[in-house]
């Protein structure tokens, strides 16, 4: 299943192009490589910086023309298109991403098994085995805010707003504020420390993560939520109050069917039958993912720093990984990965040898 809704784009009536779905993006966004391959389309940039999920600010450049995009039948007008480097944030088929003003006069239904949303006419409105969503608000940036309970445990629950952001993968993504306003590191006994080299726009991040017990969405619940807590300073889940405690994600939205009326600014749910609460969520001591779309150098993208598997061999992000079970990286399956994972890891002039665990989320055995 995957992480992101995308779509097949094209630019200015004349470029193709992969674009990805993602509600917490106010307007077109696309990938520098892809940019630079279009010149002619993107035109001349001017430079800046913004941020997002990451620890810091990400420097950008900002197309200075308007740019013609459509979608199937439906097309807009990108007043402010940015560039940066996307695909070492989303992965190396995405050339951009498809902002929230796309839809903004349409009534969608999303289909995240099938990769597909319908368009309804204006004035669209379900039938009665969907719920309205009351208390939906937008914010003065156009993000769409909804009201929800996530509880922990048996004596602990954050009853608040959240952003609904498709362009995070995740379930619940709490910010350090509102960790840090529930008291989150003294109720969450057994969560996992998990560092990322790149955690989204905005470069390197750091959150605990853990399973909620359940959630509930306009009386509607779900059991077994795949949930986060930032470690930030700062990004939008940082140190800083918002008006939301943290982000609504794909994990979450996909076990709904789902309907949003852009311009009457309302949601619709139905909880998907076929969805049984998740198995206990893990993830692996070291992760590793490719650092260009050549994929010819893979390296430690994200790594449980607590682990002794990191500690005693001082593994570090950023170190490279030659081999995974003794076969080069750009041959191993990552979309059907083995429980067992030994990697050769290059660190400095040295070369060791690890196994890489699986670590279940809530379950700290492996410690």
């Amino acid at each position: 299943m995957k992480r992101h809704l995308h779509f097949n784009a094209v630019i200015a009536d004349s470029v193709n192009a992969c674009l990805i779905f993602d509600t917490g993006c106010p307007y077109l966004l696309l990938d520098s490589a892809f940019a630079k391959e279009h010149k002619d389309v993107v035109g001349t940039v001017r430079p800046g910086a913004m941020r997002g999920t990451g620890n810091n600010f990400e420097m950008i450049s900002v197309a200075r023309h308007p740019i013609i995009y459509s979608v199937g039948g439906l097309a807009d007008t990108s007043k402010m298109t940015t560039i940066l480097d996307l695909k070492k944030i989303v992965g190396c088929e995405a050339d951009g991403l498809l902002g929230l003003p796309f839809f903004r006069n349409s009534v969608v239904q999303f289909d995240f098994d099938s990769n597909f949303i319908i368009l309804h006419n204006h004035g669209f409105v379900p039938d009665s085995s969907y719920t309205l969503v009351q208390g939906t608000t937008v914010d003065a940036n156009g993000k769409i805010l909804v009201p929800l309970t996530l509880t922990i445990g048996n004596d602990c629950s954050v009853a608040d707003v959240f952003c609904l952001d498709m362009g995070f993968p995740g379930g619940i993504a709490l910010s350090k504020y509102a960790a840090e306003k529930y008291g989150l590191k003294s109720k969450i006994k057994n969560g996992v420390q998990h560092s990322n080299a790149v955690g989204g726009i905005g470069g390197a991040s750091a959150e605990v993560m853990f399973v909620g017990k359940k959630l509930s969405i306009a009386g509607i619940t779900i059991d077994t939520i795949e949930a986060e807590y930032s470690l930030n300073s700062g990004g939008v889940l940082g140190e800083s109050e918002y008006k939301y405690k943290g982000l609504l994600g794909n994990s979450v939205l996909k076990r709904f069917d789902l309907i949003i009326d852009f311009p009457n600014k309302k949601i619709y749910i139905r909880k998907k039958t076929t969805y049984k609460p998740i198995d206990m969520p893990s993830v692996r001591a070291l992760a590793v993912k490719s650092i260009n779309c050549s994929k010819d150098i893979y390296a430690v993208s994200s790594f449980v720093p607590n682990h002794p598997l990191a500690v005693e061999n001082n593994i570090q992000l950023g170190n490279t990984v030659l081999m995974i079970n003794g076969i080069n990286p750009a041959e191993y399956d990552f979309d059907n990965p083995s429980d067992k994972m030994e990697l050769t890891i290059q660190r400095g002039s040295k070369v060791i040898e690890v196994d890489n665990p699986r670590i279940y989320l809530n379950d700290t055995s492996a410690f």
